[in-house]
């Protein structure tokens, strides 16, 4: 178990993004309230961690979808150059098998007539 004791205000842009995210992680999050300071004093940030800073570096919605378009256009890119290789991997121990050349090998409906053919006589 731990506390966490922050200056802000539950509803600061910041402080609510880091509450979101101890959910997200931990099975039990007790929120105990949010306080005004005992001395009645607003608190002092320093540079970098004020709400304007937080809003600048937020990425959008729309930001956030392009990325990941473009992680899946990545992946699915990835895949196919993937399954290329292997059909091309696949065809070339065909073409050997069989001796013919990739570029004149019938398709695999008459790869199949020819090899019934082969085993019938």
């Amino acid at each position: 178990y731990f506390s966490v004791d922050v200056e802000g205000h539950v509803a600061d842009a910041r402080i609510s993004e880091a509450i979101m995210g101890l959910h997200r992680v931990c099975l039990d999050v007790r929120y105990l309230g949010s306080y005004p300071r005992h001395d009645g004093h607003a608190p002092v940030l320093r540079d970098g961690v004020t709400d304007a800073d937080f809003a600048d570096t937020t990425p959008s919605t729309a930001e956030l979808l392009e990325c990941a378009l473009d992680a899946l256009a990545s992946i699915s890119r990835e895949r196919m150059a993937d399954v290329a290789a292997r059909r091309e991997s696949a065809d070339a121990e065909a073409a050997g098998a069989e001796g013919d050349a990739p570029s004149d090998r019938p398709g695999p409906g008459r790869r199949l007539v020819r090899r019934l053919r082969r085993l019938g006589s």
